[in-house]
């Protein structure tokens, strides 16, 4: 996954500040959104990574499908809210068919109300700080 320059910074003299179109600031809350929860879901994974050397280490088995699946689960999340809830957006962003997506949605039983009513908060703070910006 792509996800370019997430920072949204604009170069500058060091201590200055920049000030950002209305849009900017929202692509940039956006951005930072998605890189927190990706952050998060990286968290996860370190956390799974060393319970599985801790696993190692006393003899027992790791279950890959099962930490393949929480992984991906996690990715189909941080994509439907770093899109707004946009399904085409997300499968297009994880490089799938709607309809894959679709799949991996019910089989993973991610609650697309939680995710769009996380999306639609994020849109309403977006809307209410392009609205201090102006």
């Amino acid at each position: 996954m792509n996800l370019g320059n997430t920072t949204g910074l604009h170069a500058g003299p060091p201590g200055a500040v920049v000030r950002r179109a209305p849009a900017d600031a929202a692509r940039a809350r956006d951005e930072l959104e998605a890189l927190k929860l990706l952050i998060l879901a990286m968290w996860r994974e370190l956390s799974a990574l060393e319970a599985a050397g801790a696993a190692r280490r006393e003899g027992t088995a790791i279950d890959l499908p099962l930490e393949l699946r929480r992984f991906e689960s996690d990715l189909i999340r941080c994509a439907l809210i770093r899109t707004a809830g946009r399904q085409r957006r997300a499968a297009r962003l994880l490089g799938m068919s709607i309809a894959t997506l679709n799949a991996k949605i019910k089989r993973y039983r991610i609650d697309a109300d939680e995710i769009l009513n996380h999306a639609a908060a994020l849109r309403h703070r977006n809307q209410q700080g392009v609205r201090d910006v102006e």
